[in-house]
């Protein structure tokens, strides 16, 4: 039994512009529902004192927020066809109104670890925005480290992933990678992130930029550069003795070498654009071609093969092949024909490029 104060208590409404407040849809008897339900009310008219006092009452009845709150048997909550019990959330609002910004910010931490709502993120960034403006707490612009590419890299390829995190003193709010925003959730500290980027054959400069709650701003470029071609190999002169076969040439490329391979001998470039070399074959070990290879720092590869045969002075014309290994676009494939390789052909192969 309720005494006659607490009676008056239950039934008192509030009017605000010809509209009633602090009122529920069933006649109000003191369950946990119907305290949450006219404090909804009390939020609606501004009367956060009332609608504060409900909403601690219900959550000492029933604490934690739920989408789905069942109050006897089979019935589900639901109020003004809104499913969902969220005293701890509506709480925090009532408290960032009355501007108790720490109590709200800890009211609305609970709710979302209870039950994560959208309404609930909105006014945690709120109620902490003001928080740190009113305790001077961000001193810093958020930093913007990149994991992957690295920058000034070289690739073939034409869609990479950006990947990164972003680090902040207070919180962070928003991230974007050539002005598209990346998905946050919710603010923080430590925000990883990451997003597929379309490239073009060339330079590509990325940008990204982040903001913290206080609005302070970060920019960090990086620069991809796309390569879809592969090292150059020219054979400038193939010499036969009678006891040896010498080959001299030279490899370009652009981006930079990383490794020739010449007859499974390994050269290791360290990235320079030119690479020359004079390699001499014994006849006696009964080598029928010779085998190099070159892969750029964009990862493209060149293979070319120039078979002789060692028992005759001259060859027929015999076909110099190279090609780029990058099998996501239209390979490179360059044709050298080579005439009478012998002692007295000092003649380099003629190179015809065509597309395939």
């Amino acid at each position: 039994m309720y005494s006659l104060a607490a009676i008056l208590f239950f039934i008192v409404t509030y009017q605000k512009k010809q509209k009633k407040y602090g009122i529920t849809q069933v006649p109000f008897n003191g369950k946990w529902w119907h305290y949450y339900e006219r404090g909804l009310s009390f939020e609606e008219g501004g009367l956060w004192k009332e609608a504060e006092a409900d909403f601690r009452t219900a959550i000492s009845k029933r604490n934690n927020d739920s989408n789905f709150a069942r109050t006897y048997g089979r019935h589900w909550i639901s109020i003004n066809n809104k499913p969902g019990y969220f005293p701890q959330r509506e709480l925090g609002i009532v408290l960032y109104r009355q501007d108790f910004i720490e109590q709200a910010i800890d009211m609305l931490e609970a709710s979302i670890k209870t039950q994560a709502s959208t309404r609930a993120k909105i006014y945690l960034n709120r109620a902490r925005k003001k928080f740190i403006k009113k305790n001077q707490s961000d001193v810093s612009n958020p930093y913007i480290e990149i994991y992957s590419p690295q920058n000034s890299s070289w690739t073939n390829d034409s869609l990479i992933c950006i990947e990164g995190i972003v680090k902040d003193d207070t919180f962070v709010q928003s991230i974007q990678v050539d002005n598209k925003d990346i998905y946050i959730d919710q603010s923080n500290e430590r925000i990883r992130f990451n997003m597929q980027k379309t490239l073009i054959e060339g330079k590509n400069i990325i940008s990204i930029i982040a903001h913290d709650l206080s609005g302070k701003q970060s920019i960090k470029n990086i620069t991809i550069n796309v390569d879809y071609i592969g090292p150059s190999i020219h054979i400038e002169n193939i010499q036969k003795t009678q006891s040896e076969l010498i080959c001299k040439g030279s490899i370009f490329d652009n981006s930079g070498i990383v490794k020739v391979t010449i007859n499974e001998v390994e050269h290791i470039c360290s990235n320079k654009k030119n690479f020359s070399f004079i390699k001499r074959f014994s006849l006696k070990k009964n080598v029928f071609s010779i085998d190099i290879s070159a892969i750029d720092l964009a990862g493209n590869k060149t293979s070319a093969n120039i078979p002789f045969f060692p028992d005759n002075n001259t060859s027929s014309k015999k076909k110099l092949l190279a090609y780029n290994g990058n099998s996501e676009i239209n390979n490179m494939m360059i044709f050298a024909l080579t005439n009478n390789i012998s002692q007295n052909d000092n003649k380099s192969p003629e190179i015809i490029l065509k597309k395939i």
